[in-house]
């Protein structure tokens, strides 16, 4: 059997971190009818292009990046446990130094998924800017980013 230089966690870390990162910046996009009048428009006059606004859709909603940035820490540390089991658990006062295993894992949760998700929504937002910028230049129209919350009040805003 061969030993691997490269553990099994940190192979995990690598593809976790590279598939949020993934996750973040293909999360917007236009829909297939928005891209098809994206096409339609652009042979069409400034003034005509310029009244029709594409929105872009998302699908996961940010409040999930904490969620999977966590899991993926935690899976890693799953399997950083399993492998090191031998180190962890040997030695004296043995609650103690859970306790203090436990807390020092807490605060790298927490420093690691606030890392995670600060750098997910800032390859989102480059993403964004990105997807803005191509239409806007290969199609000449204009793409807006508006939350679901904000649609649905300006909807109920125009009714009264």
């Amino acid at each position: 059997m061969t030993v691997s230089t490269l553990p099994v966690w940190a192979i995990l870390t690598i593809i976790g971190f590279i598939a949020l990162i993934i996750v973040a910046s293909n999360n917007y996009h236009l829909s297939k009818m928005d891209k098809l009048r994206a096409r339609c428009l652009m042979g069409k006059p400034a003034k005509q292009r310029n009244n029709n606004i594409l929105s872009l859709k998302r699908f996961i909603s940010e409040e999930y990046y904490s969620l999977m940035a966590f899991a993926a820490y935690v899976v890693i540390t799953i399997c950083f446990c399993v492998e090191n089991h031998r180190m962890i658990l040997y030695g004296d006062h043995l609650v103690l130094r859970i306790l203090i295993s436990l807390s020092i894992w807490f605060a790298l949760a927490i420093f690691v998924t606030c890392f995670m998700v600060a750098l997910m929504m800032t390859c989102q937002n480059n993403a964004i800017k990105d997807l803005k910028e191509y239409y806007q230049r290969h199609y000449g129209v204009t793409v807006v980013n508006i939350d679901k919350d904000d649609e649905e009040a300006y909807y109920e805003y125009s009714e009264l």
